[in-house]
């Protein structure tokens, strides 16, 4: 059974929103443009600083689901299968409200080798996501199906994108 694990604004987010500042963007340089200054400027700084978090965690992201031992991997045009022992190691940030999680991925796909996503929301500064949690168990489980000594998972308390795979904890 196929279980979407990334959030329903992953859309908004990734499409409308980056549409709506860009826009504001425009605006705002038109208005200083056309000769009105004063508090635009502070704005225009406001909105470059927004505009340069979009890039760092909109743009990229993905739609991510589970099915079975495989993650599905969507940017809302094509799909990419891959299995969960192909996730080398899994990081989040909990201090962001989104709480985005990478994947890093022991091979590049279509989409390259960190795959970023957010999930439902859920404030917990300094707390592991349950999605982040139930995605180190399937990566645990499949490690030990091959016979791999699986990875520990790391306390919580670490605010930013904690390490949570075999490469660290090992």
């Amino acid at each position: 059974m196929r279980t979407t694990i990334s959030s329903s604004r992953t859309f908004a987010h990734k499409f409308i929103l980056p549409i709506f500042w860009n826009g504001l963007g425009v605006f705002v340089v038109l208005m200083l443009l056309a000769g009105y200054g004063g508090a635009t400027w502070a704005f225009l700084f406001v909105w470059g600083i927004g505009a340069v978090f979009q890039l760092w965690i909109y743009l990229p992201l993905k739609k991510v689901q589970i099915d079975g031992d495989y993650v599905i991997i969507s940017n809302y045009v094509k799909s990419v299968r891959i299995h969960a022992s192909d996730i080398h190691r899994i990081t989040e940030h909990s201090l962001l409200s989104d709480h985005p999680i990478w994947l890093h991925l022991k091979k590049p796909t279509e989409f390259g080798d960190r795959i970023t996503f957010i999930p439902h929301y859920r404030w917990a500064p300094f707390r592991h996501h349950p999605i982040a949690i139930e995605l180190w168990e399937l990566m645990q489980k499949v490690q030990e199906d091959a016979g791999q000594e699986g990875a520990q998972f790391p306390a919580e308390g670490v605010a930013s994108e904690e390490p949570m795979g075999q490469d660290q904890y090992l």
